[in-house]
């Protein structure tokens, strides 16, 4: 998945279900190449997508304004949303 997307330095990449089996790998895998990371999970698991390495973390159940506000911050264009289920 992360060749297939060719993910690199400075992309920015949104994970849905980040936390899960696949999605903790996916994690790990593009912040190793310098993605920022955006993983969307529960808010319970929020600590844990920040150790896999994630920038950010949106709670799965939060406003979608607030996703849109903090993938759009700073001018980022996402290269790639996943969601591994």
């Amino acid at each position: 998945m992360v060749d297939a997307a060719a993910i690199a330095d400075r992309h920015t990449i949104v994970a849905i279900g980040a936390t899960g089996g696949v999605g903790s790998y996916l994690v790990q895998l593009a912040t190793a190449r310098g993605a920022r990371v955006v993983a969307i999970c529960s808010g319970a698991n929020a600590d844990y997508a920040r150790t896999l390495g994630a920038a950010d973390v949106i709670a799965r159940l939060a406003d979608s304004n607030e996703a849109f506000a903090l993938v759009g911050s700073g001018h980022t264009r996402v290269k790639v949303v996943v969601t591994p289920a």
